[in-house]
């Protein structure tokens, strides 16, 4: 990859980086900053939505990882390669997601094998 697009590459994972500590941090704040009402059907709709986000918040968190794997790999020198394989990421996958750490082979495998051991296609 050229110098431009590495450059390119880097500061749309930053912007995305701040982009996901933001929702990080009004995640935090919506689970910690509201008071509880006392009634039962209020309390059960506060449980619900706080699961909603507890999970949410541990997707954007992953995410989060997977941003600053790809900007510790570009540090390194080593975007772009398969963390599984070691050959070149497709280039079109790398558009698509830039944080992208595994080729679509490696992927397709870690999915199936996934699959396999929880028995659902998630």
């Amino acid at each position: 990859m050229n110098v431009i697009r590495l450059k390119s590459i880097r500061k749309q994972l930053e912007n995305e980086r701040a982009r996901l500590y933001q929702e990080l941090n009004t995640a935090e704040d919506k689970r910690y900053g509201d008071s509880f009402s006392r009634e039962r059907a209020d309390i059960a709709m506060q449980t619900l939505e706080r699961d909603k986000l507890l999970a949410l918040t541990g997707k954007t968190r992953e995410h989060l990882l997977e941003v600053e794997h790809a900007l510790q790999k570009l540090e390194e020198g080593s975007y772009g390669i398969c963390d599984r394989c070691g050959k070149p990421i497709e280039s079109g996958r790398l558009e698509a997601l830039p944080y992208a750490s595994q080729c679509m082979v490696c992927k397709t495998t870690c999915n199936k094998a996934n699959k396999n051991l929880t028995g659902r296609d998630g």
